[in-house]
């Protein structure tokens, strides 16, 4: 039996955030952004649907380097061990700084469609495929005896909650605990046939998956479905914890912000480009990036941002927020305009105009 779990749910109403959205009328090479990646030289790497785009904050180019996955649909991409693992529609492909180099497996053949490269704490470099799982090792990928469990089934994440602990996503049968020794699965525990995309740890005991089927929360003796902002069943997509502690959550209506219990939803009305968004990332500058498979990117120009709820005096007149300079934004309601300093305690208006 599955349990729904209700936690204190906040609208945000139809104000305006400080987003600034990127498509191909901005130069990106597509608008549907499917995976994004920051080098040490703070580069934005962006997988759409024709290839690889780079951004420097102000446009949008595409490597020469990287001509040859030019028109390749591009799932992930990742830095291990100082190279960057591109996962594509045509197979993994490694760049180490002068050669671009595609990955085969133990027969000499492609990979199918590569969604994740990921290194655990013990240093293994898992590759989730369309075809199982498999591991990287001395230039080849090599399949895994989890396969035993997952057989040629798509694994589309692989997270890991603490040291040891692996959680690999399927799109297909649910999600599986991997421990080093032994394998759980999670399956009617979610739904027949459940594609489970994200998996994070909330707490020492508690873990947050997201589903086609809603959000869930996993311990060592229940699983709960977590009643959110949106209807229960809604289709999530990614899950991320920022370095603030709020947890971001993506889905195909908009996202959502866990912060102090609560959850808050933005969409299109809040000004992201496009309402289905597919990850959350957040980059060197503290930046939050969301990426949709039907309209570009959006960014979310300073995350320090109160996001006002409606317990706040100020929500229900708030009609514009812009911004006025590194720490300062302004708020126009009915009253004026109010100028909010984001160095100052939450909700203090430092000045105000009538």
């Amino acid at each position: 039996m599955t349990f729904v779990l209700v936690l204190s749910i906040q609208n945000s109403f139809a104000q305006k955030y400080p987003f600034r959205n990127y498509s191909a009328t901005d130069g990106l090479n597509a608008n549907q952004a499917l995976s994004i990646f920051q080098n040490d030289d703070r580069m934005l790497w962006v997988g759409t649907m024709e290839g690889i785009n780079l951004f420097d904050g102000i446009r949008f180019t595409s490597p020469k380097f990287l001509n040859e996955i030019r028109k390749k649909v591009i799932y992930d991409i990742s830095k291990i061990n100082n190279e960057i693992f591109i996962g594509t529609s045509t197979g993994l492909y490694i760049w180490n700084d002068h050669q671009l180099t595609s990955i085969k497996d133990n027969q000499g053949d492609p990979l199918h469609y590569v969604y994740k490269s990921f290194k655990d704490s013990d240093g293994t470099i898992w590759i989730g495929t369309e075809k199982g799982l498999k591991v990287y090792k001395n230039g080849v990928a090599e399949s895994s005896k989890i396969n035993i469990f997952l057989g040629s089934e798509s694994v589309y994440n692989i997270c890991e909650t603490k040291p040891g602990e692996l959680w690999f996503c399927s799109k297909t049968i649910g999600l599986f605990k991997y421990n080093g020794q032994e394998t759980k699965q999670y399956l009617n525990l979610f739904h027949p046939f459940s594609f489970v995309a994200g998996v994070l740890s909330k707490n020492d005991s508690t873990i947050w998956a997201t589903s086609r089927y809603g959000l869930y929360e996993i311990t060592s003796n229940s699983v709960k479905r977590i009643k959110t902002a949106l209807p229960i069943d809604i289709s999530f997509y990614d899950i991320k914890q920022t370095s603030n502690g709020d947890i971001w959550l993506s889905s195909i209506d908009g996202i959502q912000v866990y912060r102090e219990n609560k959850f808050t939803f933005l969409t299109e009305e809040n000004g992201l480009n496009h309402k289905t968004i597919l990850k959350v990332f957040e980059d060197k500058e503290k930046t939050l990036w969301f990426l949709s498979p039907n309209k570009g990117l959006s960014q979310l120009i300073n995350e320090k941002m109160v996001l006002w709820t409606s317990n706040d005096k100020t929500n229900k007149t708030v009609s514009k927020i812009s911004q006025k300079n590194e720490d300062e934004f302004i708020i126009v309601n009915a009253n004026g305009a109010s100028i909010y300093n984001i160095n100052h305690t939450p909700n203090l208006i430092t000045s105000q105009t009538q």
